[in-house]
């Protein structure tokens, strides 16, 4: 085994159908999709123990159908997850940030949560594919999961409310926090630029 690989214990459990009872067997607007993400991400800490700011990136290894998390340098993309004998083997680009792997872990993982229905769930519309709406999805996910809403919510009201704080407090990137805080609605959309008109 390579130094840095995370093995999870393959076992047997009810989790992921757990999960699978929270989204609809009907096809999701786009709203829907990022509040089952939500959903799913919520529940998944709270199933997990998963209580601390900072998810502990031995909580994914551990859960039943990832069989490993490993690290390879030359991976041409951010991370990738395979279906294997037993489960799911998700890689990661050793060569990223640290908060990128750990964005990038929590998005595959996500993707091998809704393998079975993204498809159907996820028609292409709005001028988006199938696909892009999955990536999306994974990305909301993602999100809710390292920076949980409510627990986010709570630092913002009790006087945290710098981005490069709440990022070093959750692990994440400085833009995918202000991106979260935006979603939630802590942060107000910014202009690109200032327009003055010319008098």
């Amino acid at each position: 085994m390579k130094p840095g690989l995370l093995m999870g214990p393959v076992k047997h459990g009810n989790l992921l159908e757990d999960l699978s009872r929270l989204v609809p067997k009907r096809a999701l607007t786009r709203r829907e999709s990022a509040m089952i993400a939500e959903r799913i991400a919520t529940k998944l800490r709270g199933d997990a123990g998963a209580l601390a700011p900072r998810l502990d990136e031995k909580v994914v290894a551990a859960l039943p159908w990832i069989v490993e998390v490993e690290r390879i340098d030359d991976l041409p993309k951010s991370g990738m997850a395979s279906a294997v004998s037993g489960g799911w083997v998700i890689t990661l680009n050793d060569a990223e940030p640290e908060v990128r792997q750990r964005f990038s872990l929590a998005h595959e993982l996500f993707h091998t949560i809704v393998d079975e229905w993204a498809q159907r769930l996820l028609p292409s519309s709005g001028g988006y594919t199938s696909d892009e709406r999955l990536e999306q999805m994974c990305d909301r996910f993602a999100a809710a999961l390292l920076a949980p809403r409510v627990m986010l919510r709570s630092d913002w009201a009790s006087g945290m409310q710098s981005v490069p704080k709440l990022a070093a407090r959750y692990g994440i990137s400085r833009a995918a926090m202000r991106v979260r805080l935006l979603e939630l609605g802590l942060l107000e959309q910014t202009p690109r630029c200032d327009r003055t008109e010319a008098r």
